[in-house]
């Protein structure tokens, strides 16, 4: 991980520049409630690995806003419980989009708001050009998705490749 922020309130990220991967995660927020991550860019190049940022575990109230994460294995990876909101930012070139981990692991049922959700997003979020697919739900819940610009007009559903949505589970993604 380049940067880890744990168990803390009221974090600022902002306007940090990476162009290399980190081998696990660029940014780990973790346990923290109240973080703002914004007007980061992370636009790694070469063979896509590990996490652009990764929110994880008991993360309230999280904020990202005005990022660009491109050519990650994951761009944006959720796990635990998170709530973040997440809005005009720039999800491209990775294999998987957004990834709302995970199924296997009790009490990891995340639940962000990507665009006229419970927090408020106002999306205009770009979620196209990922390799698998925008966003993947592995989560047992409801997720919102509106008001984005996708790579397929509507939005490409289902497992295929280069697909914008995929649930795997009761959760599905409301995108209008």
């Amino acid at each position: 991980v380049a940067i880890y922020i744990g168990n803390v309130q009221g974090a600022l990220v902002d306007s940090i520049r990476m162009s290399e991967q980190a081998r696990y995660s660029n940014i780990r927020l973790s346990t923290s409630t109240d973080a703002v991550v914004e007007n980061c860019n992370f636009s790694a190049t070469g063979n896509p690995v590990g996490r652009g940022l990764e929110i994880v575990f008991d993360d309230v109230g999280t904020v990202v806003r005005d990022c660009t994460l491109s050519g990650f294995y994951d761009g944006l990876f959720f796990n635990g419980t998170s709530n973040a909101k997440v809005e005009t930012c720039v999800l491209q070139y990775n294999v998987e989009g957004v990834d709302l981990c995970c199924l296997e692991s009790p009490g990891h049922n995340p639940n962000p708001d990507f665009g006229g959700g419970a927090r408020s997003s106002l999306g205009g979020n770009i979620i196209s050009e990922n390799v698998i697919r925008g966003i993947l739900n592995e989560s047992y819940n409801t997720i919102y998705a509106k008001y984005n610009i996708w790579g397929h007009t509507p939005p490409m559903i289902g497992p295929a490749t280069g697909s914008d949505i995929y649930s795997i589970s009761t959760g599905s993604v409301i995108w209008e």
